[in-house]
Formats: structure tokens, C-alpha cells, sequence
């Protein structure tokens, strides 16, 4: 088999791929001039494998994102469009693009690699590890009656300025390690005279507060308020999106929204036992490069350990790394802590901490304690853009 990146005569190709394994149907004119209008720059980030006849077996999109990662961006690309014909599955296609993917990042600069599933065990395989719980609240309108918003509320306009939205998305996204640097088509803005999706910006004297994009699910016990995106400056705007939700009873049999695990919900309303909790999506995800995550990563000043890195899917990364003051760079020394490049992802995007992570089979701390429990610390994580 083959692995490349894919031309735009390889496009159409693709397109087929995706219908059958997505089960729509292809109009095929329209697939051939979207192929001749698409970008180099998205053209560099589709890739295929070929069987030795030539004929495409299986495609992979690397999307090039932007993701904050302790107080900066950094790289990371999320994996995305992954399908396989049926005559060729379980023949290694998606293992194979995925390795060249990665290699190729990884040469240019990519920290981290992300994706949402259809087998979080067929991702571990490549280095793959779910890392973000999203988390998602099931409640009555009525159980948000003690919150009210006095301040003004604006809908948005499929043609409206996007400054303030923007403004908000920042101060919230900074709280927050993965987060997007969103570029202006990842703001959804919707159409309630089309497909009862609703925009709305909330904010009081001092300005636009907080934003929320919802649109209504009918389900057979009454509509459903689903809150698909939602960002704020701070509590206050936060506490606005509640009361607006609050109003709602009238429209909606049920509110659901999903929110970043530090902000406890139950914990904020009168009868948490009224509200259901449930997982949505969970996205995984990897490190692409250990050396640039180590030294990108947040960590005390007077940091010093060595860590080894087992990366069997992707053996650059594999070695023992010195981490201190000076920088990051290999070393022969002994290691204070052995983990799988699994493992290490959750340790430095601060899933977990040190003392949660020696629960993993794959995590073993032989020296040096007292330095890595302070250097790997838990820390608020969210994802909320799909793709």
C-alpha cells in the first residue's frame, strides 16, 4: 500500500469513500467542481491510501488548528473524515495514514493530535487516549428560576458584526487548555425562521457579557432547549445565560447544556437530584512531539526530572527526556518516571495529576516525587468545537 497526500484529481475519489462509509448520497457534479475550487491549503491537509493498483482504499483529513495549551497557541491537528471502503477494512489502511500523518506533523511543528472516535480502543492503538470528559446536563427550565437576567439580550443575524462575540469567546477560552483559536466560520450563528437555531448575546451597562447558540430538538415528551455553544467573560455572564434560560419554560419541556467540568451545575441549583448527568462525545487525543510538549508545558521554575517515554506507535518520540530550568533535551540518565506517551498526554495537558495517574498500569514514579507531583497538576480543560 501507499500513503500520500492527496491531489485535487484525487478528490472526487475521496468523495465517493465518504458516501459510502457515511451512507449519503454523492452528487457527482458537484463533487467534481468542489474539487476544482478547493484550496492548496486543504488539499495539504487530505491524505489516502492507496492499494498497489492504485485504486483508494482508505482517507484521512488533518485539519491544521490552533489550541491554547497553558496560557499559549500551539499546533494541533484534528484528525478528522476517516473512512475505510468496506472490501479493505482491517487491512491496516487508517493505521498506515495515520503514522504518515503524524511523522509529517511532527516534522513540522505539531504538538498535539486530536480526534473524536468511532472506537476509543482503536485509537489507543496508535497513541490515542481520551482526555477531556464532556459533560452534559439534562434539567426543566423551572429548576433555573432562582437566576435572573435585568441586562438586554440581542439575537444574532447570519450577516452580524462577530466583534463581540469574539471579544467573549477569548476571555473565555483562555481559562482553558484546548481550546480553539477560532477562525470567524467556527461561530455558529443560527437561522430560527430555518431551522429553529438561535444565536443570542447577553450583556447589561457594561457591555456584551456572554453568548449562546442553541437550537430546539422535538422529542416525544416535548421540545428541548439544546445548548450547542456557550461562552462568557465570567460568573456574572454566566449567571446571565442562566436567567435567560430560565425564561424559557413556556417554549421548552427540557434544557440541555453542556459545560466544562469546573463548573459544577448540580451544585448551583436548588434540587441537584432534578438534574441528569450524562457523557457526551468523548474526543481523544495524543502527543505528537514529547520534546516540545515538555518544554511548552507549564512548570515551576526550579523543575528538574527526567522522564522516559515509551511511543510505540510513533518511536521518535521514545526516549528518556531531562527537563529542567536550562530546557528540554535527551538524556542517558536514569529516570525519575516511566509512562507511556498515553499516559504522558494526560500528565501534561493536566487530565490528570501525578497521584491520579499512578492508578494507570502505565505510569511507574521511581524518583524525585516531590518535583513532578508539583510540575503535573490537574488543570481546566475543555473542547468545544467539533470537527
Amino acid at each position: 500500500m501507499i500513503v500520500r497526500r492527496l491531489t485535487r484529481e484525487d478528490l472526487p475519489a475521496m468523495d465517493r469513500i465518504h458516501s459510502i462509509s457515511f451512507h449519503f448520497p454523492l452528487n457527482v457534479e458537484e463533487s467534481e467542481k468542489k474539487a476544482e475550487k478547493a484550496s492548496e491549503e486543504w488539499l495539504r491537509q487530505c491524505w489516502g491510501c492507496f492499494a498497489d493498483d492504485g485504486e483508494m482504499m482508505a482517507v484521512v483529513i488533518n485539519n491544521d488548528f490552533q489550541v491554547l495549551f497553558d496560557g499559549q497557541f500551539v499546533k494541533m491537528g484534528g484528525i478528522g473524515g476517516v473512512s475505510t471502503l468496506p472490501e479493505y477494512r482491517y487491512g491496516g489502511a487508517v493505521k498506515e495514514t495515520l503514522r504518515a500523518i503524524l511523522t509529517d506533523a511532527r516534522e513540522n511543528g505539531e504538538v498535539f493530535s486530536s480526534l473524536y472516535p468511532f472506537s476509543h480502543e482503536f485509537y489507543r492503538k496508535a497513541g490515542y487516549e481520551q482526555f477531556l470528559p464532556l459533560i452534559e446536563y439534562h434539567f426543566e427550565p423551572d429548576l433555573l428560576s432562582g437566576y435572573r437576567h435585568t441586562g438586554w439580550t440581542r439575537r444574532m443575524k447570519p450577516d452580524g458584526d462577530l466583534t463581540e462575540m469574539k471579544e467573549i469567546y477569548r476571555a473565555f477560552a483562555k481559562r482553558y487548555n484546548m481550546m480553539f483559536d477560532r477562525a470567524d466560520g467556527r461561530y455558529r450563528i443560527g437561522n430560527p425562521f430555518k431551522d429553529e437555531q438561535f444565536t443570542m448575546l447577553l450583556g447589561d451597562e457594561r457591555g456584551a457579557r456572554a453568548f449562546m447558540y442553541y437550537r430546539t430538538d422535538k422529542g416525544g415528551e416535548g421540545n428541548v432547549l439544546n445548548v450547542r455553544d456557550i461562552a462568557f467573560k465570567d460568573e456574572e455572564g454566566f449567571r446571565m445565560c442562566l436567567g435567560y434560560l430560565g425564561r424559557m419554560a413556556a417554549d421548552y419541556k427540557f434544557i440541555k447544556i453542556m459545560l466544562p467540568e469546573d463548573i459544577p451545575l448540580r451544585m448551583l441549583v436548588p434540587r441537584p437530584y432534578d438534574v441528569t448527568v450524562s457523557m457526551r462525545e468523548q474526543p481523544m487525543a495524543r502527543i505528537t512531539n514529547v520534546q516540545k510538549a515538555l518544554e511548552l508545558m507549564k512548570k515551576p521554575e526550579d523543575a528538574a526530572f527526567t522522564v522516559k517515554v515509551e511511543d510505540e506507535f510513533l518511536p521518535e518520540n521514545s526516549g528518556t527526556y531531562k527537563v529542567s530550568a536550562q530546557g528540554v533535551c535527551r538524556t542517558e540518565e536514569e529516570a525519575d518516571i516511566e509512562v507511556s506517551s498515553r499516559a504522558l498526554t494526560l500528565l501534561v495537558l493536566g487530565t490528570l495529576d501525578l497521584m491520579q495517574a499512578e492508578f494507570r498500569k502505565d505510569v511507574k514514579v521511581l524518583n524525585n516525587r516531590e518535583a513532578l507531583g508539583k510540575t503535573f497538576v490537574r488543570k481546566p480543560m475543555f473542547m468545544a468545537d467539533y470537527f
